[in-house]
Formats: C-alpha cells, structure tokens, sequence
C-alpha cells in the first residue's frame, strides 16, 4: 500500500482496505509516495512514517516492504532494515528460501493496467 495514495481516485480508500484486513488480507508498505527511493533525501518519511501510518491507520503490523518499482540501493535497504520490516520484495526473478537474504526477496512484478486490458479484450469490454 503506498499510503499517501489511500482514497485518491483509482486506488482503495480507508473502509476497502479496513474490509480487506478484516478479512484477513495481509498488507505490505510500499512507501508514501512511490518515488524511485534511490534519490530520495528523507528515507525516513517515506519508509518509516508510511509504515507507522499503515499500523496505526489499520491496527495491524507491517511487516513486509516493496521496494516501488523495485528501484533501491544498500542505502534504501538498511533504511527499510532499520524501520522494522522483517522482509522486503525486489522485481528480480527467481527462486528463494528463508536462508536467503530476506531483504531482496524475488517476486513478479504484475501490471494490472494490462492484465486488464488483455481481459477486456478477451471478453470486449469498453474502455
């Protein structure tokens, strides 16, 4: 969840995510605005103040991070480190293990944008 998106147009607001939580969705901090973390100055605002947000907002522990559009650097991890996340995602592929190094976890990075446009093609939806 980049928090500072929560209720803009396009995105979930406060009561979706709430219901998601509730239904036992777990959440990750995605940072508070979703700028490349590398030339960010003030880490500490984008990473840890989004996560105090996400916790105090939903009542629940953040415990994951994903790094926005899998841009970081040593310095970005550590500050991800030192907030208190336990884990962080990166967009490399790959297979992993908890021996790994918890910090540049592989995932895929999925667009939905797309994943929607190729639905709406299949099915012939309008824009």
């Amino acid at each position: 969840v980049v928090s500072d998106f929560i209720g803009n147009d396009g995105y979930m607001n406060r009561e979706q995510i709430e219901e998601l939580v509730f239904d036992g969705v777990e959440i990750l901090g995605h940072s508070a605005s979703h700028k490349n973390l590398r030339n960010v100055a003030n880490l500490g605002g984008e990473i840890l103040e989004s996560k105090e947000n996400l916790e105090n907002w939903f009542g629940v522990s953040i415990v994951g991070f994903v790094y926005p559009s899998g841009k970081y650097d040593s310095r970005v991890l550590e500050s991800v480190r030192d907030a208190g996340y336990q884990a962080a995602f990166t967009v490399h592929e790959g297979v992993t293990d908890l021996n790994g190094d918890m910090f540049e976890l592989p995932r895929i990075r999925m667009d939905n944008r797309e994943y929607f446009r190729k639905i709406c093609n299949r099915i012939k939806c309008e824009d």
